[in-house]
């Protein structure tokens, strides 16, 4: 993998990327631990996200993707599943047909 133009903005995408993974609110110390950042960083960039309504935050202090990561989604086209091809740090677009079965995907890079 090449060196981002700007590692702020890597950063805060590595996060997006593990909340979306994660699937359910973190604590700060999971995301700053799953991405490799002091929480210090983390969680700097997550209130930013906050901010900008990328990221919400529960009763509880933990982190989970917010709307307007929705809104994004909502812009990018046809419906899909995000894959990872073995091996590869890096997630595909899996395209879902709206009468396709998962088994049908075809991934693209």
């Amino acid at each position: 993998m090449s060196t981002p133009q700007s590692q702020t903005l890597d950063r805060g995408l590595l996060i997006l990327e593990q909340l979306a993974v994660a699937g359910t609110p973190q604590p700060v110390m999971a995301v700053a631990a799953s991405v490799g950042l002091h929480r210090s960083i983390a969680y700097r960039l997550l209130r930013t996200l906050e901010d900008r309504g990328f990221v919400e935050r529960d009763e509880a202090g933990r982190f989970a993707l917010g709307l307007t990561v929705s809104l994004l989604a909502w812009g990018s086209g046809p419906p899909c599943r995000l894959q990872r091809s073995p091996g590869s740090p890096r997630w595909s677009n899996a395209w879902v047909a709206p009468d396709s079965s998962l088994s049908d995907l075809e991934t693209t890079q």
